[in-house]
């Protein structure tokens, strides 16, 4: 497996990051969590954006804000199961389960 692949934020741009946390905490909160004026004094994501890229302490508080928000550890989100047991969607559950156990 490559690092990348074992890095939980591969693949989500900077700009998914932040417009997400923006839409989930606001830039008051933000700035509050992120002490820096793009957060504080007119914010922009355009602004931001460019601050962030620029600065690595600010954009890996960011990136680890981001982490603990939205993302659950790859164990949280394996489905386990036996080889060779075909495993469906419940429909009332939206668990996964063996196909003969499976409740419709």
């Amino acid at each position: 497996m490559s690092d990348a692949n074992k890095d939980p934020l591969h693949g989500i741009t900077l700009e998914k990051m932040l417009t997400d946390m923006v839409g989930r905490f606001g830039w008051e909160e933000m700035g509050r969590v992120i002490p820096v004026r793009c957060f504080t004094v007119n914010p922009s994501i355009k602004s931001s954006l460019a601050f962030l890229r620029k600065t690595p302490w600010a954009r890996k508080q960011l990136e680890e804000g981001y982490a603990s928000t939205f993302k659950r550890p790859a164990a949280a989100r394996k489905i386990p199961h036996e080889p060779g047991i075909v495993a469906r969607e419940n429909a009332v559950s939206g668990k996964q389960v063996p196909e003969d156990t499976a409740a419709d």
